[in-house]
């Protein structure tokens, strides 16, 4: 059988576009020899080489009782059986890197992959839609407070993608606390978490993984790297967002740098898949992704297999970056790196965004009008401010006459009063300096 081997796959997002693509094509119907010799060549991969053998009974037990009973014989569209068998490994493993797959090209092109650089290739061959993704590295940006952002969506091979880590490490690497997005992240190479994690420690290299396969005969270990391509951040203030999303080679790196008291996590607990993979054809037009490695933290004695990581802030996904941003700039303050008006005017807009609130219409067709060069404009039920000449921005309230500006932060708008009656607007700076405009008559 024709095997190709991987580490820690993204959430398989790859394997459900394939059976995807494959569904549009009309393949030919599934014949009794094809399903059976599908079944006997999974069966007996999982027998042999799943990574917990007291389950692997258990599930060639489901998967032959199910065939005994005909279940499978009456599908016969290939790529729905590839999700039944795909779904009933699961339902008994519970293990989610498991996936019989529906891909008879993938099967010919690894038939004829005979040497290693030959199976490299078929592993990378995505390359050129890595590079359009950006190898993963989808945003990246100063926040408020000199906090570094960096939304990383997939942990890409790093032999490709590692001017790219390099070049965005870089860019980060003047700021006072970095948060790494793992929300969307469903996993990669154990490589790039290597690489990655290496980045934000010095000295001796630090264990990261013990990697056990073969009955746990076998054992390698995955450790940081002495030497990264540009400046290390040892000190830097680190933060993981993770979600329910976030899967595999995304947990590896949360988990690593949580029990290495070298992250917070914030968000929900992820996924829980933990077991490597190895791609194996079992006929001419499937492929199976069997679980044959665990690993296993030198510290914990375990893995977040069936469990997830845990977070030490839990909050729902959505709200995980300004929760981040919230413990960044209270740590930032506590240490004296920022300053109690930045710290101030930074939070403010910070839980005037997170916990908007609402101010009657007719309050704001009052604060509706002309101030010297400058105007407030109400525009459905929605309150703008505008310069002359200039183009206009969204007020978010942090209170009845307290304004927020959507797209300037330096900027906040006080709404001012005589008799009840609104008679000018104060421009607050983030400098302290303010200025007052009268409304026109």
């Amino acid at each position: 059988m024709n095997r190709i081997s991987t580490y820690i796959l993204p959430f398989l997002i790859t394997v459900m576009l394939n059976n995807f693509v494959n569904a549009q094509i009309n393949p030919v119907s599934l014949t009794v020899n094809e399903r059976k010799e599908v079944l006997n060549a999974t069966s007996k991969l999982v027998s042999e080489q799943y990574i917990d053998k007291d389950l692997a009974v258990k599930t060639i037990t489901y998967l032959s009782d199910n065939s005994r009973k005909g279940i499978y014989d009456r599908i016969d569209d290939p790529v729905i059986f590839a999700n039944r068998i795909t779904e009933d490994l699961i339902s008994v493993s519970h293990d989610k890197h498991f996936r019989l797959v529906f891909s008879p090209a993938w099967v010919a092109d690894s038939r004829k992959a005979v040497t290693k650089e030959e199976k490299d290739e078929l592993l990378n061959r995505d390359l050129a839609d890595w590079k359009k993704n950006n190898f993963g590295f989808k945003e990246m940006k100063i926040l408020d407070g000199n906090i570094g952002y960096l939304n990383l969506e997939s942990f890409s091979n790093p032999k490709y993608a590692g001017e790219t880590v390099s070049a965005s490490m870089a860019f980060l690497s003047n700021t006072d606390a970095i948060i790494i997005d793992l929300r969307n992240n469903g996993g990669g190479f154990s490589t790039m978490v290597q690489l990655l994690a290496s980045y934000f420690f010095e000295g001796e290299p630090i264990r990261i993984i013990d990697m056990y396969s073969g009955n746990n005969e076998e054992c390698t270990q995955d450790w940081t790297l002495p030497y990264v391509n540009g400046k290390k951040l040892p000190n830097v203030d680190l933060y993981v967002l993770t979600s329910k999303m976030s899967f595999s080679a995304a947990e590896s790196f949360a988990y690593f740098m949580k029990n290495r008291g070298r992250a917070t996590i914030i968000g929900e607990t992820t996924g829980g898949g933990a077991h490597p993979i190895e791609q194996i054809a079992v006929s001419d037009r499937f492929y199976l992704c069997l679980p044959t490695k665990k690993p296993i933290d030198p510290i914990t004695k375990t893995n977040w297999e069936g469990v997830g990581v845990k977070p030490d802030i839990a909050t729902p996904a959505k709200d995980a970056l300004v929760a981040a941003q919230m413990e960044a700039l209270k740590r930032l303050s506590a240490n004296n790196i920022l300053d109690d008006n930045s710290y101030r005017w930074i939070k403010t807009g910070l839980e005037a965004r997170q916990n908007p609130i609402m101010v009657k219409e007719a309050e704001l067709q009052h604060y509706a009008g002309d101030y010297g060069t400058r105007k407030l404009l109400l525009e459905n039920g929605q309150l703008f401010y505008q310069r002359d000449g200039y183009e206009k921005y969204k007020m978010l309230p942090v209170s009845d006459d307290l304004f927020i500006l959507e797209e300037i932060n330096y900027l906040r708008i006080k709404i001012n009063f005589k008799n009840e009656e609104v008679i000018s607007m104060t421009r607050i700076y983030n400098n302290g300096m303010s200025v007052t405009d009268i409304k026109n008559k």
